[in-house]
């Protein structure tokens, strides 16, 4: 006779039940979830959570695990199931700088639009982005000086963490 499921396995934590086969279990889904939510799911899906610490990600709100090891598969019952919190993003991302830091928390992030902004705020958001900044005057009849003029690679671009953005600043006229 079954004597039914977790009493605790209800509304968010439904899906936290998972059903054994061959000794093993799918990997819970805990992303997204408080630090809280997930300690409980891991207790109803029977497999050990390790709180492995903090990561700073501006798509994941503070307090939230933004990521987990293994992510997905099967695992077996009692089995380790690593997360990360959130931090939240940087706080230096505001007003001109917001966004920023929404290309710093990926493997393999975009590079920001920096055109048409100073080259103060360029580099400010190069740097919250984790990427470098090469730059190279340039005469422009147009912008005002010290205003990006073009970048390479252009916005929304994969690059490799870490790499180095080209950006043209206008010179003036």
């Amino acid at each position: 006779m079954s004597t039914g499921g977790d009493p605790r396995a209800k509304g968010e934590l439904a899906n936290c039940e998972l059903e054994e086969q061959h000794g093993k279990i799918p990997v819970p889904w805990l992303k997204g979830r408080t630090a809280a939510e997930a300690r409980v799911c891991a207790e109803i899906a029977r497999v050990t959570l390790k709180e492995a610490g903090t990561v700073q990600d501006a798509l994941v709100p503070a307090g939230q695990v933004a990521r987990q090891e293994p992510a997905d598969g099967n695992i077996a019952r009692g089995g380790t199931v690593a997360v990360w919190t959130s931090s939240g993003g940087d706080p230096r991302a505001v007003g001109e700088l917001a966004g920023c830091d929404f290309y710093a928390t990926s493997d393999r992030p975009e590079a920001p639009g920096l055109e048409y902004r100073t080259v103060e705020v360029a580099r400010s958001c190069a740097e919250i982005a984790r990427l470098k900044l090469e730059e190279h005057p340039v005469a422009d009849g147009v912008r005002p000086a010290g205003q990006v003029v073009r970048q390479e690679p252009a916005a929304g671009a994969h690059v490799d963490p870490g790499s180095t953005l080209k950006i043209w600043v206008s010179s003036g006229p």
